[in-house]
């Protein structure tokens, strides 16, 4: 049974990402009207409520939890970026959520095994990430909270207890220094853009993910001082002798 309403639960989130994204010239997509406007209803109530008017309510903290433990693949990823990407009610539900860690590790961990990915999903991953740096209240609560839990999947270094925000710098680092190789200009530049957001919040933080931030900030200094003109040479001319 367990197996089948697996296979069920999967088949019918494609099936609702199909009816999402179908288009068909300048008609609206009634699906994607619902999706992005239910609200949450009382969490007394089960099920879904469809109101009179047609407006639809479910219960976020279902949702929630079912999310954040079916995140093992980029077909996870892909409903919870269209859910928090349309449906702002949800998403300011998650920022309110007093223990991020259960979504927020699930994410970072398939981030960190992630690079058989083709660099689409890992785009929908980062972007979600993304999102969720976005609001600084979010970044605040991440580095006041420390989690003990993650050395089953993170293997590079032993960590002990750290913080959601330290580990946030730690695996998009990591993300950085795999995809160099790759020179994918995207992927890195929304990494960055995670890592600027988190940058104004981030206290007490753990001394691998110190060290790895500055290891980061000398390798890409490297690089600047590689592709810039040598002293006394502009434009692929040298300068005139004094």
């Amino acid at each position: 049974r367990g197996e089948h309403g697996a296979r069920l639960s999967e088949v019918g989130s494609l099936v609702l990402m199909i009816l999402l994204n179908f288009t068909r010239g300048g008609i609206a997509n009634p699906f994607q009207d619902i999706f992005s406007g239910f609200g949450e209803m009382s969490a007394s109530s089960g099920g879904v409520i469809v109101a009179p008017d047609g407006g639809v309510a479910v219960g976020f903290d279902g949702m929630y939890a079912s999310i954040a433990s079916t995140l093992v693949d980029d077909r996870a990823v892909l409903f919870l970026y269209s859910l928090i990407y349309s449906n702002h009610k949800f998403l300011n539900y998650v920022l309110s959520k007093s223990e991020p860690d259960v979504l927020l590790v699930p994410l970072l961990r398939l981030l960190h095994t992630s690079q058989h990915w083709q660099p689409n999903h890992k785009y929908m991953l980062l972007i979600v990430l993304l999102i969720l740096s976005h609001d600084a209240l979010y970044c605040a609560n991440i580095n006041t909270l420390t989690v003990t839990n993650v050395q089953s999947w993170f293997r590079d270094r032993t960590l002990g207890s750290i913080s959601l925000g330290s580990l946030l710098v730690v695996i998009l680092i990591r993300t950085i220094h795999t995809n160099l190789r790759m020179q994918d200009a995207f992927l890195n530049s929304n990494c960055l853009a995670i890592l600027m957001n988190l940058a104004p919040h981030l206290s007490n933080m753990h001394p691998y993910a110190a060290s790895r931030l500055v290891s980061l900030f000398e390798l890409l200094s490297r690089r600047l001082l590689a592709l810039s003109p040598p002293d006394g040479v502009e434009n692929g001319w040298e300068g005139a002798a004094a």
